[in-house]
């Protein structure tokens, strides 16, 4: 019955699919070169200027493609040496996407954390912006434009990953988690993983709750 239900789901999310743009990632090999050695703690200002408001949809306007609107997996992998984790809906980035087995620029698999769309549905979805630092060698991803809008803070804009539930639909996604450790941003949608999913709130290996970023299927 479940399964039947997130068939349901998103055939009716697909339908919607409008003519969207999903603006490819920044290569792999461009995340050395970057010259951003500033790294700091993300301000969480919310700047509702109309000047920001135009600049997202501007960003969100810009990312054409032409291949239907579907659910793709979200990968996830780490870097053990830097501690980031990253997360691509284009396994190619990596090379590998079987959990365990290590890929390019010694990010290991660890398996996905749910789907998401490749291209802009309905209204039940929005943009899961990504961004790159290279002081700390860190990932970030975050449904808030204004978070960072096209770089802040030693972060650079690497384009929108994907489009992902802006509401919780029971028996049809989960939330995606989202923890930082002060030099690394950790998502999941296993609560167990840090052990607390109250913003604010220490959990383990140093990680403290930032709330849910959006919710996959």
């Amino acid at each position: 019955m479940k399964a039947t239900l997130v068939f349901l789901a998103a055939v009716l999310v697909t339908i919607q699919c409008l003519p969207s743009n999903v603006q490819e990632s920044n290569s792999f090999e461009e995340w050395d070169t970057i010259d951003d050695s500033n790294g700091q703690e993300l301000s969480v200002e919310e700047k509702k200027t109309d000047d920001v408001d135009m600049l997202l949809e501007n960003t969100i306007l810009s990312d054409v493609k032409t291949e239907g609107c579907s659910l793709v997996p979200l990968y996830r992998y780490h870097l053990s040496s830097g501690n980031d984790h990253f997360y691509t809906t284009n396994p190619h980035e990596i090379g590998t996407t079987r959990p365990g087995t290590l890929g390019r620029y010694g990010y290991r698999s660890q398996g996905t954390v749910g789907k998401i769309y490749n291209r802009r549905a309905g209204p039940d979805v929005v943009p899961l912006f990504r961004y790159w630092n290279s002081g700390i060698k860190d990932h970030f991803y975050t449904t808030n434009f204004n978070e960072l809008a096209c770089g802040a803070h030693g972060w650079k804009y690497e384009g929108i990953q994907g489009y992902c539930f802006k509401d919780y639909l029971p028996g049809i996604n989960h939330p995606l988690y989202r923890y930082w450790s002060g030099n690394d941003h950790f998502y999941t949608t296993n609560p167990h993983e840090i052990g607390t999913t109250t913003p604010g709130a220490k959990g383990k290996h140093g990680y403290t709750s930032e709330g849910i970023t959006c919710y996959v299927a």
